[in-house]
């Protein structure tokens, strides 16, 4: 079940509203009579599409060759044929599509323009030396490592690849994680900074920090993950990254947010004068939730998403909360009468065991089931994040 607030521009949805202002469930069939989105998994949200897998085969939904609300099916590589689907991911962002073999380690690039001649071009880790190669080997040879890629971010430019043995891969480079705490096993991006999570709770980060994203009380840029101090004596469980900033989600399960907050994207309030928040906090800091008649919020966090300018959780309760702006609807208010929420405000009360997964504009509730058929779908067998 898929339950959805905000852009629907390029019809990414089967929805005939362009800006889906209250949530509401997705229930339309699909875009033809063959694809039924109440069995497919949603993979990855962008801004102009998203990406599904159904039965087997993936699809792009949204803006391509030229029109809006179009379904493709995604045609593979013939190289890819001995494969199932379920040892590929697919991902993507605005400039190309990654076609990515768990095990093999072989990636296919696609620019966008070449969707409609399907032109994949092909590039290998080579993990012995770090870096990609055009020697192309057989992607049905038995491979050499245990290890397979169990997760794939896009970044605006690239993505960044995750394996079972917690290594992680800028594109082209592998990134040093031996002096992390704990083996790596998740890991998020935004438009200019990485996160980390490690097994034993620790979270790390690095990129661009001019906007307060990386957590370390300044604005410098790290080239290498470093951890986050402030979290050091608290075990966290899940991590996300907005645009230009980020949530994790404590094993106790209390909400910390840092970096932007020009549109009350963390949701902060300042102080016990319930004002609105700083532009951007520096440093990750507890996130306290109020009622309409501003008394605290005691029901823990289960789950966290954050959009481009925007975050949404959901409490144990299975109500979403959502803050930031909400020039879409994805905040699950009339934009007429909400433009922008400098604080967590309930949204939706789900009937269902919710979870949550945000595009850039957008806000989707799923239910526990999808969510855990998509695991089992990117991960290979492999849970992220636990």
């Amino acid at each position: 079940m898929y339950v959805l607030s905000g852009s629907n521009v390029h019809g990414q949805w089967p929805c005939a509203e362009l800006f889906i202002s209250k949530f509401q469930d997705i229930t339309l069939e699909g875009y033809n009579s063959s694809f039924k989105l109440k069995e497919a998994q949603l993979l990855c949200p962008n801004w102009s599409y998203n990406i599904f897998i159904f039965k087997d085969t993936f699809y792009l939904a949204g803006a391509w060759c030229g029109s809006d609300s179009a379904l493709i099916e995604v045609k593979l590589p013939d190289q890819l044929k001995c494969y199932k689907h379920t040892s590929l991911i697919l991902t993507g962002n605005d400039l190309k599509l990654y076609l990515i073999n768990k095990i093999s380690y072989d990636i296919w690039l696609l620019n966008i323009e070449d969707v409609a001649t399907w032109n994949w071009q092909y590039k290998k880790i080579n993990t012995s030396e770090d870096i990609f190669t055009n020697e192309q080997e057989s992607p049905c040879k038995k491979p050499k490592t245990k290890t397979v890629i169990v997760k794939a971010v896009p970044t605006p430019y690239s993505f960044i690849l995750l394996t079972s043995d917690g290594s992680i891969y800028d594109a082209l480079t592998k990134i040093d994680t031996s002096h992390c705490i704990g083996r790596v096993c998740d890991v998020d991006y935004g438009y200019e900074h990485g996160i980390l999570l490690t097994d034993k709770g620790h979270i790390y980060t690095w990129g661009n920090g001019k906007r307060c994203q990386l957590g370390h009380g300044d604005l410098i840029t790290l080239e290498e993950p470093t951890e986050l101090e402030a979290l050091s004596g608290i075990r966290v469980i899940k991590i996300k990254t907005g645009g230009w900033h980020s949530l994790a989600l404590s094993e106790s399960g209390d909400l910390y947010a840092w970096g932007w907050n020009d549109t009350g994207q963390l949701g902060i309030r300042r102080g016990d004068e319930k004002k609105e928040g700083l532009n951007s906090y520096p440093v990750p800091t507890l996130v306290e939730l109020y009622d309409d008649e501003e008394n605290v919020i005691e029901t823990n966090v289960k789950d966290i998403a954050c959009g481009s300018r925007h975050s949404a959780i959901v409490l144990e309760d299975n109500t979403v909360w959502t803050t930031g702006i909400n020039k879409y609807g994805q905040l699950g208010f009339d934009p007429e009468e909400i433009a922008k929420l400098d604080s967590f405000k309930k949204s939706f009360v789900c009937e269902f065991d919710a979870s949550l997964q945000c595009g850039h504009w957008s806000t989707c509730v799923l239910s526990k089931d999808v969510v855990q058929k998509r695991i089992k779908i990117e991960s290979f067998g492999w849970e992220v994040g636990q």
